[in-house]
C-alpha cells in the first residue's frame, strides 16, 4: 500500500512540477509583455508631447481599422448565408429525390 502511495504521490509530484514550469513560463511571457506595454505607453507618451492632435489620429484609425474589419466580417457573414441556402437547397432537392425512389 505504501508503495503505491509513494507511486502515486511521485506522480502528483511531477504533475505539480510540470504546471509549476508552465505557470512559471506563463508568468515570464506576460512580464515582457508588460514591458512591451510600458515601452509603447512611453512613446505615445512621447509622441503626444510634441504632437498633441497624435492620439486623436491614432483613434481615428483605429476607428477606421475597425469600421473595415466590420465590413470585412458582414461580406463573410453574407457569403457564409449564401452557401447554407444553397445546401439547404441541395437538401431539399435530395430530399425530393429521395421521396421519388422510394415510391
Amino acid at each position: 500500500m505504501s508503495n503505491k502511495t509513494n507511486t502515486g504521490n511521485t506522480k502528483n509530484i511531477d504533475i505539480l512540477r510540470k504546471r509549476n514550469t508552465q505557470m512559471q513560463d506563463e508568468l515570464d511571457r506576460l512580464k515582457n509583455l508588460y514591458k512591451d506595454y510600458e515601452q509603447i505607453k512611453h512613446l505615445n507618451e512621447e509622441y503626444e508631447k510634441h504632437d498633441p492632435d497624435f492620439g486623436e489620429r491614432k483613434i481615428a484609425g483605429l476607428i477606421e481599422e475597425l469600421e473595415e474589419i466590420k465590413k470585412e466580417w458582414m461580406d463573410v457573414l453574407e457569403d457564409l448565408n449564401r452557401e447554407r441556402d444553397e445546401y439547404r437547397e441541395l437538401i431539399e432537392d435530395m430530399r425530393e429525390i429521395r421521396a421519388g425512389f422510394i415510391m
